[in-house]
């Protein structure tokens, strides 16, 4: 498996500066409250050379995403008239409007195939729940039904016991592209919006930030002949089939702003390595978490030349939930290591980047023996430091038949210490599931 794939490694960047943009725009406490950044209120109207449709009859909404964007093309549309918004380059979706529009079906999925759509509920409600919630059926947490709607990788939210769509936030951008098969891989980006005067500038950062990797995206498609990911192997055993961009939450500690950490899972499915025996696929996930510089002199986690972590370090874990089902589990994971295989990656000088992981298994009838069921990524630094930008990118590849969900959880730690003063901060653990299935047409396992 790893012969598909590229090595892994973590990375060091020094000085925030402008490989930072992605990371600065929205920002939330640890409690899981929203908050925008400096950057944020200091933005203006965003040109685009774009046709813009809103979708929407709220006055105050309109004139609020008018202010957000400087278009070729600027045109508004009662959601009684939705149909004429399809094929424009960026439709924004009024809270006044995202209930009715949910309620016809074909009408959303033509609006994301092919356009940027952003959707924008009411603060406190889950935009993408509402979006999808006429396309996609909520399934009880362990139970799975072939799913009828045409997303090959969805974000999902637990309520009771169940799964829904559901990104969490009440604004998220959505674009989707065809990718065979009547599946379509998504692209998601969400966004907190705590009020409504928030409008015009969280709507035109989250717009801008999504430019660059959706452009990006899509000439990986084209050139690759729908069959290369963002980062997976050029080769035709991956189908790139989504992927989902976090908002960026920001903790506090006693002497303010600690830290932040959001995170971008990215994933493909591996359309050569059906196991026809047991009836399982193999999906490769990637998890992109990272953290950002110290803020009022906080430094992430450190590790001392014993091995000992000085505070609880950062941690990403990947769950294949094979505990509530059976056919899944974890078959490989990068970067390898453990608690006592300890990696330090060196670049651009000291401190530097480390970590361990950790794997965690059940038996599994189906598989014959024990499978991993939950890979854990604890990383930090190897020294004090408030300068310092750093990113752990893990991997995963796993098994399961027809369709998989698995879930992600990160959480971020920083810590002070000067002058004898010591103070420890949290962003809480932030857990998030997923949907992938399959990117062609079932019939294919019989081939």
């Amino acid at each position: 498996m790893k012969s598909l794939a590229k090595p892994l490694v973590a990375f060091v960047l020094l000085f925030l500066s402008l490989s930072l943009v992605s990371s600065v725009l929205f920002r939330a406490s640890g409690d899981g409250s929203s908050g925008v950044s400096n950057a944020l209120e200091r933005t203006g109207p965003l040109s685009v050379d774009l046709r813009v449709a809103v979708i929407s009859s709220d006055s105050g909404f309109v004139e609020g995403v008018r202010s957000a964007f400087v278009a070729r093309d600027f045109r508004v549309v009662p959601v009684s008239r939705a149909w004429e918004a399809v094929g424009k380059d960026l439709v924004v979706v009024g809270w006044d409007a995202l209930g009715e529009l949910s309620r016809d079906p074909g009408l959303v999925i033509a609006l994301v195939n092919g356009s940027r759509l952003l959707a924008v509920a009411e603060p406190g409600m889950d935009a993408l729940r509402v979006l999808f919630s006429g396309i996609v059926k909520p399934v009880r947490l362990g139970e799975k039904d072939e799913p009828s709607d045409p997303f090959a990788f969805l974000p999902m939210v637990e309520e009771n016991g169940y799964l829904y769509p559901g990104c969490g936030q009440n604004m998220v951008l959505v674009r989707a592209v065809p990718i065979g098969g009547g599946k379509l891989a998504v692209e998601y980006s969400a966004a907190p919006l705590r009020t409504k005067s928030e409008l015009p500038r969280v709507a035109s950062l989250l717009v801008k930030e999504s430019f660059v990797e959706q452009r990006l995206q899509q000439t990986r498609l084209e050139s690759g002949a729908g069959t290369s990911g963002f980062l997976f192997d050029k080769s035709p055993a991956w189908v790139y089939i989504g992927e989902y961009a976090s908002p960026v939450f920001v903790f506090s500690g006693v002497f303010g702003d600690a830290g932040a950490t959001g995170f971008r899972v990215v994933a493909g499915w591996g359309q050569f390595l059906t196991d026809t025996s047991r009836g399982t696929y193999t999906w490769e996930i990637d998890v992109h978490y990272h953290g950002m510089e110290g803020l009022n002199g906080y430094s992430p986690p450190v590790k001392n030349l014993l091995g000992l972590w000085a505070v609880e370090p950062n941690s990403v874990v990947v769950d294949a939930l094979t505990d509530r089902y059976g056919d899944q589990r974890i078959k490989d994971w990068e970067p390898l290591g453990s608690p006592n295989n300890r990696f330090v990656l060196t670049i651009g000088g000291y401190p530097r980047v480390t970590w361990d992981t950790v794997v965690d298994f059940c038996y599994s009838a189906l598989y014959g023996e024990n499978v991993v069921k939950r890979a854990t990524w604890k990383w930090g630094l190897t020294g004090y430091s408030t300068k310092l930008y750093y990113a752990m990118k893990s991997q995963v590849w796993m098994n399961a038949v027809g369709v998989l969900y698995f879930k992600v959880t990160i959480k971020a730690n920083a810590f002070f210490y000067a002058n004898g003063l010591r103070d420890v901060a949290s962003s809480g653990q932030k857990a998030f599931y997923f949907r992938a299935t399959l990117s062609s047409l079932r019939p294919q396992l019989s081939s």
